[in-house]
């Protein structure tokens, strides 16, 4: 027993003459062996959450009201709504308002479709707007496709929807929200 202590007595000079010369140890500090194991054992513990959180398994598609319709949002919400095929799948929109009037694009959020500018989109058409309003990939009536699911996705089914209703070489408006938002700010820095 005596060498045991001994041992530890030595081990702790030695430290604390090793932590003069730069060297640290978490034991020489007063920090358990206990408390350092349950440090390591959460740290493990995030990063294989985060390294089977960024897997690069097969991408799994976001839910699509496409295949289950709401009761709460009719696709015949907005005027001429539509849909329309993309490489992606397809893409649900409306366009509406006077032809020749000032062309304003809606996109919305992450957690809600385009339902959120109902009333604002209609205003506006009645004042005289030609209004594009879209649901984004995985959401509302759009398709889900089996793909990452970030900003280069999304600003492409903008760009494939300005391409469709024609407006590639015209200037137009566009309100975003959230999601929607950082679209719009993406649009406007090409």
């Amino acid at each position: 027993m005596a060498d045991i202590k001994e041992f530890w007595r030595a081990k702790r000079t030695s430290n604390r003459e090793s932590k003069k010369d730069g060297w640290f140890s978490p034991l020489s500090e007063g920090c358990s062996s206990s408390t350092m194991l349950s440090k390591v054992a959460a740290a493990s513990v995030v990063i294989i959450g985060l390294l089977l959180a960024t897997s690069s398994g097969k991408e799994k598609p976001l839910a699509s009201l496409r295949a289950n319709p709401s009761p709460y949002y009719a696709t015949s919400l907005y005027p001429n709504s539509t849909s329309v095929e993309s490489p992606y799948g397809f893409v649900q929109y409306a366009l509406f308002g006077p032809e020749h009037g000032e062309k304003i694009v809606f996109v919305h959020g992450y957690s809600c479709p385009s339902p959120i500018f109902e009333k604002l989109s209609k205003s506006l058409a009645e004042d005289g707007y030609r209004v594009l309003t879209y649901d984004l990939w995985g959401r509302g009536y759009s398709d889900s496709p089996a793909s990452v699911y970030n900003e280069g996705l999304y600003m492409a089914q903008l760009e494939f929807l300005i391409q469709q209703v024609g407006w590639s070489d015209t200037t137009f408006n566009v309100v975003g929200l959230s999601l929607g938002g950082e679209c719009c700010h993406h649009r406007t820095q090409i």
